[in-house]
């Protein structure tokens, strides 16, 4: 009965909340459902969406950002409440619930686009069809032996840096080759700056169902498809260029 009334109740405000989103002078508002895990954990919207994070759990959660133009921090959720935050910054936005920063299932992704071709310095054809403006960094935490999150977006010349923050060793071999981090023990670090646009898959050598992929677009917003595997070849560690 617990779980019912609270389905019933999370559907009533999903509801009043798309409603308000249509009404004349109101912005854009999409919902993130929290309860055994985060619903959706990636979400891509526009500049001046408000997202509102809804706690169907039982336990209270706070969500922080990690990594992101802006920051903002929920402050503790309690059932059955909410928090709102409207993003006007473009970029892509990583977090965490605070109070269960090692649970995976509570790693989302803000994903702010960027109209080009609307004026400014764009290179766009006009049409107001606008494309998404891929960040130039992003960051991918090794935590109990998985890649979170496992897939980023970044612009050609942008950079990935992975940080190992589990208790085991691992390394970031790209299954196509290319590079490789070497051994990377707990708390360290590596970094590699991709100069050329494409789709660029990676696994762990010490533990290969661990995978993963860096997804780096074109001027035009485009992103190519990887290249065919050559069997992960291990390689130097270090930070890449």
């Amino acid at each position: 009965m617990k779980t019912i009334a609270r389905t019933f109740a999370l559907a009533s405000l999903t509801a009043l909340s798309l409603v308000a989103g249509f009404g004349v002078g109101h912005a854009a508002t999409t919902t993130v459902t929290i309860d055994s895990t985060l619903h959706p954990k990636t979400l891509t919207v526009a500049p001046g969406t408000s997202v509102r994070w809804v706690n169907a759990d039982d336990e209270r959660h706070r969500m922080r950002s990690r990594m992101g133009p802006v920051e903002w921090d929920s402050n503790d959720i309690e059932p059955g409440d909410s928090y709102t935050f409207t993003f006007t910054v473009a970029g892509q936005y990583q977090y965490i619930d605070e109070r269960d920063d090692e649970n995976t299932a509570y790693h989302g992704t803000i994903i702010v686009t960027s109209p080009s071709g609307s004026g400014g310095t764009g290179g766009g054809t006009g049409g107001g069809t606008g494309e998404t403006q891929a960040p130039a960094s992003a960051a991918i935490r090794i935590v109990d032996k998985t890649f979170t999150p496992s897939t980023v977006t970044i612009a050609t010349d942008g950079t990935v840096t992975w940080s190992n923050d589990d208790d085991d060793s691992h390394t970031v071999n790209a299954t196509a080759g290319g590079f490789a981090s070497g051994t990377m023990s707990s708390g360290e670090k590596y970094a590699r700056k991709f100069a050329s646009a494409g789709t660029f898959d990676f696994f762990c050598a010490i533990h290969p169902e661990m995978r993963g992929s860096v997804r780096v677009q074109t001027a035009a917003g485009s992103v190519p498809p990887p290249k065919p595997a050559t069997g992960g070849t291990t390689g130097s560690a270090g930070t890449a260029g």
